[in-house]
């Protein structure tokens, strides 16, 4: 037994993160690069603001970007969500908006997630300010955080900790 809650990881908390975001985003469509209109993806990936091209558009990328664990041995773990389209004839960043608000909505209302994660308020979004954004491409960001199950320490048979 490591003391982990089964399940209870930040690769999971990732995959139950995207696995919402999938659900409220399965009728969105945007066009790619060539023109084409394509479903939009969520996947786990690293995202570098300078590389934006690299990146096959549309997506919405998660990643677990900081955790931590205070005194009263409760464990929280940052999540960055990062939108990125390429919308060179849509003109703005309502249609961002409007996703980023479809997966804010999904998440403030079921704030339990894999019934081990909670979400933990405030949620944040942004957008960039359409002079910093790298037209055609337009990016958002939300961040969230989430409580996690704590990690219980491992004992020897007596019930005490172990002596270092």
């Amino acid at each position: 037994m490591n003391g982990i809650a089964p399940g209870a990881s930040y690769e999971h908390l990732a995959k139950a993160i995207i696995a919402r975001i999938k659900s409220v985003t399965t009728e969105v469509l945007l066009p790619n690069k060539e023109g084409e209109i394509v479903a939009l993806k969520v996947i786990r990936s690293y995202f570098d603001p300078k590389s934006y091209e690299k990146y096959d558009l549309p997506a919405i990328l998660v990643r677990v970007t900081a955790g931590s664990q205070n005194e009263s041995e409760e464990r929280t773990a940052s999540v960055e969500i990062i939108l990125g389209a390429f919308l060179k004839d849509y003109g703005d960043d309502e249609f961002l908006i409007s996703i980023i608000e479809r997966i804010e909505q999904d998440l403030l209302s079921q704030r339990i997630l894999d019934h081990k994660y909670r979400l933990q308020m405030p949620l944040n979004w942004s957008v960039l300010d359409s002079t910093e954004q790298p037209w055609p491409y337009w990016f958002a960001t939300m961040t969230a955080s989430y409580y996690l199950p704590s990690i219980a320490e491992v004992r020897n048979e007596d019930g005490e900790g172990f002596d270092i």
